[in-house]
């Protein structure tokens, strides 16, 4: 990945990032990547996670970030994720091996006349998540019930997901976690083959772009100056559900059918 810029904000180290993970076998056969994954009863948000055996989380920190929440961050994503990496710039390594746990991954990301390169500062360690309501955070009520269910246990969809996670928890530990695994992938796999293809985030169309939250404004449609005076639809919760959270509505002219 080569890039002609002096500034490396947060879409251009994603984007070196999804093609690293590329590049080392991470997002084959039916490995998903997810954008932007909520957690924490929507608390903390993770830059990519890769769900394939495992739920590998990424948190990035680019030349224009800072470390003010960094820790806090951490210590969340380990109650979650079964391995957690930090992909950061030069000047955020030093810090981050004094405060952060040894378990969790180090990666320096450079960028040498406009190359992306990757070091690895600290290996870090795979901790398979034990505790089912955490991983099981990840599911639907319904899919939860559906789970039960499937092993003959009596449930229903009024139980809180507080008992429906003490019924889970006693079934052996393969169960629930393959079934968070296959439950994450089918939701997100659509917006992972988009992120696989590096079309979210090229970076020609983000070099110089302010890092912030997408908006309404910042989508165009040729030939219409005032999109509130035309019909539109608010596609921001669709896009939600494929990991692309936005602050505001996302507001789009459908197509005109031409009559003939």
């Amino acid at each position: 990945m080569t890039i002609n810029s002096t500034s490396y904000n947060e879409p251009i180290f994603k984007a070196a990032v999804v093609e690293w993970l590329s590049a080392k076998g991470y997002l084959q056969h039916d490995a998903v990547l997810i954008n932007e994954l909520p957690i924490s009863n929507f608390n903390r948000r993770v830059d990519l996670v890769v769900a394939n055996g495992k739920l590998h989380a990424f948190e990035i920190k680019s030349d224009l970030d800072t470390t003010h929440r960094l820790i806090g961050q951490i210590e969340t994503y380990l109650e979650y994720f079964d391995k957690v990496s930090l992909v950061c710039s030069h000047k955020f390594v030093t810090y981050a091996k004094l405060n952060l746990p040894a378990d969790v991954e180090i990666i320096q990301l450079d960028f040498h006349s406009g190359q992306a390169k990757t070091t690895i500062k600290q290996r870090g360690r795979t901790n398979f998540i034990s505790k089912a309501d955490k991983y099981l955070s990840f599911m639907t009520k319904k899919d939860l019930v559906s789970l039960i269910k499937s092993q003959n246990l009596a449930c229903n969809i009024g139980e809180s997901r507080t008992d429906l996670y003490q019924k889970i928890s006693k079934l052996p530990k393969s169960i629930w976690r393959e079934a968070v695994l296959k439950s994450l992938k089918v939701k997100y796999s659509p917006g992972s083959s988009y992120l696989k293809r590096k079309e979210l985030m090229k970076p020609k169309e983000t070099e110089g772009i302010e890092n912030k939250p997408m908006n309404s404004s910042d989508f165009c449609l040729r030939g219409f100056t005032n999109a509130k005076e035309h019909k539109v639809i608010d596609i921001s919760e669709s896009m939600a559900r494929n990991g692309f959270v936005t602050n505001h509505a996302v507001e789009v002219i459908p197509r005109q059918i031409r009559r003939f």
